[in-house]
């Protein structure tokens, strides 16, 4: 709990240092407005700061103290908290704050598991291994730590500061403030009626509620995206310079964060496109060239470092245009059928078409679009194709309703309309590149303001509110089911974190072995991306993560076996587990750890030699079975080698 408290500090101070700021820009905004923009920007500033200091030779050593130094100041010059509470915040209205926090909180205090997968894989192991180096490097392996990382460098902070707990807690604030936001909106266009429904709407939809306890950042990212849209819209409709401000600014943080960011960026410019044309006074055209300038500026570092180090500022998507370090075309269609496998509207991969996603129909864009509300299986992992995915990736109905209403009723202004065709174009190339849910945040932030605005209609605003408490109800109970049950024990102290995560993570107690009694000087990790469970060395030996091991010309265990030596590789950790079990059986027999090996069966391995993906599996049998590696311990399916020298 200490660190959350210490992350919750940190972020107060941002958000104070960032309100004295932006103040000549947000002084006529709305208290939990100004509130919910400042926080979010002081977020931005301390991962655009960390990535400075974090490319300075131990700079990562000392800039958690640098940041909380900074969150000092913010804290003490900041006098206005008050005020604004009072004038804001009623007991009604801090209600699904509240509730957020106390749902939150306990996913926070529990270890990340299985369950939040990127948390593991990459969103804590990135900033994990660059606080081991003591500087932010490149690292071959992982192509996500060459994602722009605004977000995610909080982690660095929080991990020193307050360990895993620490570094979650930031994106349950982000959500908070992105709550805020929501709600200050609906002040600003429909009244203070409407505001507590905003905040309701976001803490209703079941994907904000989950992925608030985890390390994810899609939250926060698709409140800077979902903010730059509101703002561009209101500035259209006035022409007022605060706004164009700090949709730049949004804009910046979104593109900073994500590369989704960068379609919120090139949509929203078909506003800046539109402004020019009715600028009457050509005075304004420094405004316009600063909502198109600050936010690449803001954004530009990231996209710099690709450059730099991979020859790619998108890397690694783009690779047939734009190429790019330790990939290939091979790799780019792995990663390209693992994108489009979410949705609807597409054909999945066959025997004939093994790493290709059939084409789109888009006919069914709208069936796409509304599926999201009633089959989220299909939006996120695990397994998309078969609908299989976890429940908790929905957002339901009440944003999808809100673009409904005010597309058809003739009732929207041009504050309305610019919102709903920026999210109309944002959708359709939602559609056609990856319909994950966890994208679309962006987008489902400002409709759940247009949605608090349904609630002041005379007609449908009963409906409107009814619809909003029912889902907030269904969505808090879904994720309370799912997840803050399993998490209470944990955050009660009924179980430790240790024996929670052993009991739920199958990596949990090898990586305990790896670290503690094996110490490996490197180890290569196959069929398993939870290397943020680890405090040695790793590498993903997986094809698809890089080019370095060079399977495409591999056909020998020898050749394997060297190719780890050469990248440092002294220990093998192999996940059988996710093998089908007729393919594992034949590669145990094939290793002759409990008997004699058995020789794979001919077509078998011609099969295997004949998939790049599935070549090491064959190769690393082999190299068992000929003593190159050698056993070490095994916890079932999941075995630790020796490489022998």
């Amino acid at each position: 709990m200490l660190g959350v408290l210490i992350s919750l500090l940190i972020a107060l101070g941002g958000m104070g240092l960032a309100d004295r700021a932006l103040a000549g820009h947000t002084r006529a905004l709305p208290a939990d407005l100004r509130w919910g923009v400042a926080g979010l920007t002081g977020l931005l500033a301390y991962g655009w700061l960390t990535f400075w200091i974090g490319h300075l030779p131990g700079g990562l050593r000392w800039a958690p103290y640098a940041i909380a130094a900074l969150a000092v100041v913010g804290l003490v010059l900041h006098r206005r908290w008050r005020e604004a509470w009072d004038n804001t915040f009623s007991v009604p209205q801090i209600a699904p704050y509240a509730i957020l926090g106390a749902v939150g909180i306990i996913s926070v205090l529990a270890p990340s598991t299985e369950l939040d997968w990127d948390s593991l894989a990459y969103h804590l192991a990135v900033p994990k291994i660059w606080m081991q180096a003591g500087q932010i490097t490149f690292i071959s392996f992982i192509h996500h730590s060459n994602f722009p990382f605004a977000l995610d460098n909080l982690f660095i902070s929080g991990l020193a500061l307050g360990g895993e707990s620490g570094a979650k807690a930031f994106m349950l604030i982000g959500t908070g403030f992105a709550m805020m936001a929501a709600s200050g909106y609906a002040r600003r266009e429909y009244g203070d009626a409407a505001a507590p429904w905003a905040s309701w709407a976001v803490l209703g939809m079941p994907m904000v509620l989950w992925l608030s306890g985890t390390a994810y950042i899609d939250i926060a990212q698709g409140a800077y995206a979902g903010l730059a849209i509101l703002f561009l819209a209101s500035w259209f409709r006035a022409g007022d310079r605060s706004d164009a401000v700090l949709a730049a600014i949004m804009l910046g943080g979104a593109m900073a964060s994500k590369y989704t960011g960068l379609q919120t960026y090139l949509v929203t410019g078909l506003i800046t496109l539109f402004a020019i044309i009715r600028l009457p006074d050509r005075r304004q055209f420094p405004i316009v060239a600063l909502v198109t300038i600050l936010p690449l500026a803001i954004a530009a570092p990231w996209y710099v470092r690709n450059v730099v180090n991979t020859g790619n500022p998108v890397y690694p998507f783009f690779y047939s245009a734009l190429k790019g370090k330790n990939w290939s075309d091979y790799n780019a269609k792995i990663y390209a059928n693992e994108q489009q496998t979410f949705g609807a509207g597409r054909e999945f991969e066959t025997k004939e078409r093994p790493y290709t996603a059939g084409p789109l129909e888009p006919a069914r864009i709208g069936g796409a679009i509304l599926g999201l509300a009633y089959q989220p299986g299909r939006y996120i992992n695990p397994g998309p194709t078969q609908g299989s995915g976890l429940p908790m990736g929905t957002y339901g109905p009440i944003a999808l309703l809100a673009a409904l209403f005010w597309a058809i009723s003739g009732r929207s202004r041009r504050f309305e309309a610019t919102v709903l065709g920026v999210v109309l174009i944002s959708f359709a190339g939602w559609f056609f590149l990856s319909q994950q849910s966890r994208y679309i945040f962006g987008l489902m932030f400002p409709l759940t303001v247009l949605a608090a605005g349904i609630t002041r209609d005379r007609s449908l605003g009963r409906w409107m509110q009814a619809s909003i408490g029912l889902q907030a109800l269904v969505g808090v109970g879904l994720v309370g089911h799912l997840v803050t049950r399993e998490h209470l024990p944990v955050a009660t102290g009924q179980v430790s974190p240790r024996e929670y995560r052993l009991a739920r993570t199958g990596f949990a107690t090898p990586a305990d072995a790896l670290n503690t009694t094996i110490r490996p000087e490197r180890v290569a990790l196959y069929d398993e991306v939870f290397g943020y469970l680890l405090d040695v060395p790793y590498f993903w030996a997986n094809p698809g993560h890089t080019t370095e091991l060079g399977y495409a010309d591999m056909t020998t265990c020898d050749q394997l076996v060297d190719r780890l030596r050469a990248l440092g590789i002294s220990h093998v950790y192999v996940n059988f587990g996710l093998t089908p079990a007729p393919i594992r059986e034949a590669l145990v027999l094939a290793t002759g750890l409990a008997a004699p090996p058995v020789p794979i069966p001919s077509d078998l391995r011609a099969q295997l030699m004949a998939d790049e993906q599935s070549r090491w599996k064959p190769l690393l049998a082999e190299a068992i079975a000929s003593g190159r590696l050698e056993l070490v311990e095994a916890f079932g399916n999941r075995i630790i080698f020796r490489v022998a020298r």
